[in-house]
């Protein structure tokens, strides 16, 4: 199984130390991109971390498998994969920090086990561009309010969903697997989950540690 890392958007908002993509900022006392990379090993699963031509150097130390892509859509950047994915994939955003890794790892096993074709988290909140609405199920990517649920940006897949992601518009893609009748689970996720865009969000991140020391 692989992690897919996106680190392919241009972080115009927030940047990290001299400079860096936001996924060598430091969140807590580790960088938004190690905690990838353990999270990577909690779930025996090998790191391959998509980023764009201008932030490829700031990768060149990291060991993960690095690829660099420059497509407009970071649905077309995971769809490139295709020939290298071999069975179940995740991938997570690079301005996402999850507390609670255990969620995530019951959410990967359980999609393993049960052979789902997409699993997924959706949160009581606005905050996340991929609404859901859970009767029928379905995914609108808007920003647009009146939505009660939200989708964060981690997903799990078989190589299957390769299928749907091939058909636009590329964000449709679950809801067409859906239509076709394939197995999507969608979870709750209970603990706290940030998208850190800019510096409000990362001082959100900060007292969400200082109310846990």
């Amino acid at each position: 199984m692989r992690l897919v890392i996106l680190a392919g958007g241009q972080s115009t908002k927030l940047r990290g130390p001299n400079n860096t993509p936001k996924q060598f900022m430091a969140v807590g006392e580790r960088t938004l991109l190690n905690r990838y990379l353990a999270l990577s090993n909690e779930l025996n699963a090998e790191p391959l971390i998509i980023t764009n031509p201008m932030s490829q150097h700031f990768f060149d130390e990291v060991d993960a498998d690095v690829r660099v892509y420059d497509n407009a859509h970071l649905l077309d950047d995971i769809y490139s994969l295709r020939s290298i994915i071999d069975d179940n994939f995740a991938w997570i955003s690079g301005d996402m920090f999850f507390t609670d890794n255990k969620l995530i790892k019951k959410l990967v096993d359980t999609h393993i086990e049960e052979k789902y074709c997409t699993s997924l988290f959706y949160v009581q909140s606005e905050r996340f561009k991929a609404k859901f609405v859970p009767n029928p199920p379905q995914i609108f990517v808007t920003r647009n309010a009146g939505y009660t649920f939200s989708i964060p940006n981690f997903l799990v897949h078989s190589k299957k969903i390769f299928e749907y992601l091939e058909d636009r518009p590329p964000d449709d893609f679950i809801n067409r697997a859906i239509l076709s009748g394939e197995k999507v689970r969608f979870v709750e996720y209970t603990a706290p989950v940030f998208e850190i865009d800019d510096y409000e969000d990362l001082a959100q991140v900060d007292e969400f540690f200082r109310n846990e020391s």
